[in-house]
């Protein structure tokens, strides 16, 4: 549509005088439609600040869960995750897929099922289901009789310090060890989780939560280089900060760390 005594490019561009200028209050508006967009999107404020944490001579071990609340068979699950030894580096992956059962998952995020339909090719699992325990890398239907096997040795150092709403890494790698090109992911989780379930298969039954996985920022592969990496995140969400490092090729674990900012 043409609007009667304009140009047909000023009629579909708004803020414009009837000569075709800009107009003050509009060039006003976009100043204060930025800066709203601007505060609608502040830094956390890390608890953590100035808090740090360095991995040790041995590899931690990874425990990723894929659960829902609309699962009926994933409580004792996450039951059996809360009671993981600390040392472990525990993630509860949310799922959306079983929403349609008549209750919204709100820790669910469509990514997270996207992760696990790309982890099969990594941890050979024969299909996606709920609840799926994946340790090290491995799909593990037999999770209620696992047992922690012998720490493998590091091959990679990594340091992690809080500040300033960031969370910085450092990764080094050990002499005599070489690596291939990384990739991985930072993970914010939060604990101590209750949700009163009002329907679907778990209607009527308070579920509580812990190492529920509330963010992921996955990295580009990149090349660890002798003379040590350096990282950088900022976290959208309030909770422990964990990085994780994978052989950008196969997609086996090779260090992570967790930096512990919640209670």
């Amino acid at each position: 549509m043409v609007v009667s005594g304009l140009p047909a490019s000023a009629a579909r561009r708004p803020g414009l005088r009837k000569d075709g200028g800009p107009c003050r209050d509009w060039r006003r508006m976009k100043a204060l439609l930025a800066c709203c967009l601007v505060l609608s999107n502040p830094a956390i404020a890390l608890s953590c600040d100035g808090r740090q944490a360095h991995s040790g001579a041995t590899a931690p071990i990874w425990v990723e869960l894929y659960t829902s609340q609309g699962c009926s068979s994933c409580p004792p699950a996450e039951r059996w995750l809360a009671a993981l030894p600390s040392d472990t580096l525990a993630f509860a992956f949310h799922l959306d897929y079983w929403d349609y059962l008549g209750w919204r998952d709100r820790f669910a995020r469509p990514e997270f099922a996207q992760r696990q339909r790309e982890q099969r090719a990594v941890n050979g699992a024969r299909g996606l289901y709920t609840p799926q325990v994946v340790v090290d890398g491995r799909d593990r239907l037999d999770w209620l009789r696992w047992q922690p096997g012998a720490a493998q040795a590091a091959r990679l150092r990594i340091a992690l310090r809080a500040s300033a709403g960031q969370v910085q890494a450092r990764i080094e790698a050990l002499p005599g060890e070489p690596l291939p090109k990384l990739a991985g992911s930072w993970l914010v989780t939060q604990r101590g989780l209750v949700t009163e379930v009002a329907a679907g298969e778990n209607g009527g039954r308070r579920l509580q939560h812990e190492h529920v996985v509330r963010q992921e920022q996955r990295l580009a592969p990149f090349e660890a280089r002798g003379g040590g990496q350096s990282l950088s995140f900022r976290p959208e969400a309030e909770g422990d900060v964990s990085l994780l490092l994978t052989d950008a090729q196969s997609g086996r674990p090779i260090q992570g760390l967790r930096l512990r900012c919640s209670p």
